[in-house]
């Protein structure tokens, strides 16, 4: 999925409206240091491409309700999540445009193509 995203962010280079969003499931491993290397490894524009952390139970919250990502039953386990493939375009509004497979090159395309229309639609 990050070499995919890589390709959003190098198709949106010198677009200062495209920002990219990563957001750790995994804080207790991803600390600041973690994703600030993950970062490098993909040649993250610090300006441009975020890699986010925070509490668990917000960014599950943030998952299951914000993006409306498939969720199952914890149980006695609130932390249990179904991890996503989705790249999520939001737009200015924090509008969800559209989802997208992030392992689908295909996927990834079309993401590539909607926020290209999305951008022309502010000129």
């Amino acid at each position: 999925m990050s070499k995919e995203m890589e390709r959003v962010q190098d198709a949106f280079r010198d677009e200062s409206l495209v920002q990219i969003y990563s957001i750790s499931l995994d804080p207790d491993y991803d600390t600041p240091e973690v994703l600030s290397r993950y970062a490098g490894l993909y040649g993250a524009k610090p300006d441009r491409w975020f890699f986010l952390t925070g509490d668990r139970s917000e960014i599950y919250e943030l998952a299951r309700c914000g993006f409306v990502l498939p969720a199952i039953d914890g149980g006695k386990n609130p932390d249990d999540f179904v991890h996503s493939d989705k790249f999520i375009l939001v737009d200015e509004e924090g509008r969800i445009r559209g989802y997208y497979s992030g392992t689908n090159r295909e996927g990834v395309d079309q993401l590539i193509l909607e926020t290209k229309v999305l951008l022309h639609g502010k000129r």
